[in-house]
């Protein structure tokens, strides 16, 4: 695999990768999003329900009477990955009722980040998927099937696994600031954050796409600055978040980090409300 040079160790360095699945039985796991905890802070089905209507949350997240997700917590490290658990999510149509989503948690450590979703990538010089995250989906899945649609939870599911998967990363820089990917005169006013989004939600390196600098004001035109601490950047097959401000860990104030987890204060309704 080539390395990415200049790779930054984040204090955060988080990756949702989402698969197509299909789901003809419900499983025995518990419903609903996966909780995420920061410091005394937990979101929970109930909080994430007052981003969406009440309709919408329905579909994302279930009722007790309709059920849609449910999550399964692990922690199954191999190297620098760690999977910290896994959701499905139902996704039916007319024409294919069994139709989900399979969500893996992944924690990275190390400057391993941007090739690990670079091999998700399938980049040249590197695996279709990350053998520790290989490894970890059929430990957790309890399957150690490799090819073709790969069977999960005892054959009552499968993924597939020829799809490309798509991603979203999360990267809260340390003491020091991001450094620069592209180093050449042309980049020099393309900022160092604005580099690495385009880096994490492109899912490539100076490598696999050198960017033309005439281009450049296109690549991060679209990217959002969420607040003066997060900007965000969506294209076809992923999705980066990056921190602006250094991350203490979990002394960070809840006012700096995501809507998702800063919601988790707060009191709500359920999603059947």
């Amino acid at each position: 695999m080539r390395h990415t040079r200049n790779a930054p160790t984040g204090v955060r360095q988080i990756i949702a990768v989402v698969l197509p699945a299909r789901l003809p039985t419900d499983p025995a796991w518990p419903q609903g999003p996966l909780p995420l905890t920061h410091g005394a802070r937990t979101t929970t089905t109930d909080t994430r329900c007052t981003y969406f209507t009440p309709a919408a949350a329905s579909v994302l997240y279930g009722t007790p009477e309709h059920p849609t997700r449910w999550h399964r917590r692990t922690h199954h490290t191999d190297g620098p990955l760690t999977v910290d658990g896994v959701e499905l999510l139902r996704t039916p149509t007319d024409g294919t009722p069994d139709r989900a989503l399979a969500i893996l948690h992944l924690t990275i450590t190390g400057p391993e980040l941007l090739d690990t979703l670079r091999s998700f990538a399938r980049r040249p010089g590197t695996t279709p998927l990350p053998l520790a995250a290989e490894s970890a989906l059929n430990a957790l899945l309890e399957d150690n099937a490799h090819t073709g649609s790969e069977p999960l939870l005892g054959g009552r599911a499968t993924i597939e696994s020829d799809a490309l998967p798509y991603t979203v990363t999360l990267l809260t820089p340390s003491r020091q600031s991001l450094p620069r990917l592209y180093r050449g005169r042309d980049h020099r006013r393309w900022p160092p954050t604005q580099q690495w989004l385009w880096a994490l939600a492109s899912r490539t390196n100076a490598d696999d796409y050198p960017p033309d600098p005439a281009t450049v004001p296109q690549l991060t035109g679209g990217a959002l600055r969420i607040s003066a601490d997060w900007s965000a950047l969506v294209l076809r097959q992923a999705a980066a978040f990056i921190g602006h401000r250094r991350d203490h860990g979990p002394l960070t104030p809840s006012t700096v980090m995501p809507n998702s987890t800063r919601a988790a204060s707060t009191s709500t309704p359920s999603c059947s409300a």
